[in-house]
């Protein structure tokens, strides 16, 4: 995660908050053996560095038991990535073309940026454009939710998770 200086009036410090301060962290993966040098330009996400490692190593990566992608494979099949803060409070969904919408579920907020031409998130964009967005944000929550009680039962219950038919 990334560390907040006050960039954004009143947020200091990490875990609380939805801006890019918060997000945006830069992650070196040097082999130079294994990988040649390149730059990601679209999102990524920390579950997509255990794919990308397996990647680099030459391991296959089974697909079911990862969030991620390996970065070594192109752009993304997933339509977007997803942060919150550490209560759940405020979750994202940012697009492969930087565009990211915010719900704070709390205080029934919604925002938009494009963090391309806005990095700094000081032009926010109409709500509707990204709605589409916020829609995938609400799916998203309720299935984190889903999928960590239906872990904690597997794991209580003696059985594999996910099942053996799971599918990504």
């Amino acid at each position: 995660h990334g560390e907040a200086f006050g960039q954004q009036p009143g947020v200091w410090g990490h875990t609380f908050g939805f801006n890019a301060e918060m997000f945006r962290v830069p992650l070196t993966f040097w082999q130079p053996k294994l990988i040649s040098p390149q730059v990601i330009k679209y999102p990524t996400s920390h579950v997509d560095v255990a794919p990308t490692l397996l990647d680099i190593l030459g391991f296959p990566c089974d697909e079911s038991r990862f969030q991620g992608e390996s970065v070594l494979r192109g752009t993304p099949r997933r339509k977007y990535i997803f942060t919150m803060d550490i209560r759940a409070d405020y979750i994202t969904a940012i697009s492969p073309e930087m565009d990211k919408a915010v719900i704070g579920f709390h205080e029934n907020y919604l925002a938009a940026f494009n963090l391309a031409r806005d990095p700094g998130e000081k032009f926010p964009l109409d709500g509707k454009s990204v709605w589409p967005q916020a829609e995938a944000i609400i799916k998203f929550r309720n299935y984190q939710s889903l999928m960590i009680d239906n872990y904690n039962q597997a794991i209580l219950a003696g059985r594999p998770f996910p099942p053996k038919d799971h599918s990504p």
